[in-house]
């Protein structure tokens, strides 16, 4: 990263394979021994990303990259948050950072987002990849709120057939 001549400009490596978001609407479900791959990457990432006091806060299909070999990068650190730094905040009080789809239920009622809320998000992000949906769609922010609060998930198996009750 760098600054020259007034034009902040940051590095980063060419993953040409798109995002997983983009896969998931070309393909629908994921076979499972994708996602769980995908998942190990992602995985792996956010553990370390956790280990290293980072909350993601935006953890969603669009911001996973595929390489040409559609291996998965975790990207878009932009509304990260450092949980070790003591006051440390990004936002104003009240302010809800993230996409409503893959929040967790506290984030929507004014709690701290932390290593447990990324792996919320990541649950849903298991889900979109093995079903091709989400399993809570609604037309205001409000609406997917209210669902993710007080609405039981739909069975991944009621929507793909494919998924066995150990999945």
């Amino acid at each position: 990263y760098g600054n020259q001549d007034d034009l902040v400009y940051i590095v980063m490596e060419l993953l040409e394979g798109g995002s997983l978001g983009k896969l998931i609407v070309m393909n629908g479900a994921l076979k499972h021994d994708m996602t769980g791959r995908i998942l190990s990457q992602v995985g792996q990432s956010l553990d370390y990303a956790h280990s290293q006091g980072i909350v993601h806060r935006d953890l969603k299909p669009e911001n996973v990259l595929l390489d040409k070999s559609q291996n998965a990068f975790l990207t878009d650190f932009g509304i990260a948050k450092l949980i070790n730094e003591a006051g440390a905040t990004l936002t104003k009080t009240g302010a809800v950072m993230g996409t409503p789809a893959y929040m967790a239920p506290e984030l929507w009622a004014g709690g701290i987002a932390d290593a447990r809320s990324d792996l919320y998000a990541l649950g849903i992000v298991i889900y979109n990849m093995i079903t091709g949906t989400l399993p809570f769609f609604g037309e205001t922010p409000f609406r997917i709120m209210y669902m993710h609060i007080n609405e039981q998930v739909p069975p991944p198996s009621s929507i793909n057939p494919d998924v066995t009750s150990a999945v």
